[in-house]
């Protein structure tokens, strides 16, 4: 950065700042994000797993909600799913959220896949438009970790 005045310039007196740039920060970032990535990924600590099919359905009736979601994983997995009801905004329904199904567990062949199924009485939660989302953590040792979760293609439900 280099400050001079516009009279030795042009001999008007002011005075101005030349900033010379170095790079396009947002270019500097994905540079910088993809180089970590990419360290982190040779240390084997970023792990991608195998991706799975779900088929996912909900349907509201006067007495129930019933949601299924039907899994079919690439290898075998020992698989928890569950459901949240949450408003339809909410990106972590995870946090915020007006019902949480209890959890289910399988382990789950890609020869056989496995249907998660939960019923909930209509009257278990407060009127309103709420989203379902399930989630899929896998057993990884001892350690259960995230494998997948959202709304697979289900619209928002009205409770009355």
């Amino acid at each position: 950065m280099a400050a001079r005045t516009d009279a030795e310039a042009r001999g008007t007196g002011r005075t101005y700042v030349r900033v010379r740039r170095l790079a396009n920060p947002p270019l500097l970032s994905f540079g910088i994000g993809l180089a970590l990535a990419v360290a982190v990924w040779g240390t084997g600590v970023l792990e991608v797993r195998p991706s799975f099919q779900v088929q996912a359905s909900s349907a509201l009736s006067e007495d129930e909600l019933h949601v299924t979601a039907t899994v079919k994983p690439v290898v075998e997995d020992q698989i928890r799913a569950w459901f949240f009801l949450a408003d339809p905004d909410e990106r972590e329904p995870w946090r915020r959220n007006v019902y949480r199904s209890a959890v289910q567990e399988e382990v789950v062949t890609p020869q056989d896949g496995a249907t998660f199924e939960w019923r909930l009485p209509a009257g278990s939660v407060p009127a309103g438009r709420y989203a379902v989302t399930i989630w899929f953590h896998y057993l990884d040792g001892e350690e259960w970790k995230h494998l997948d979760g959202g709304s697979y293609g289900m619209a928002p439900i009205d409770f009355r």
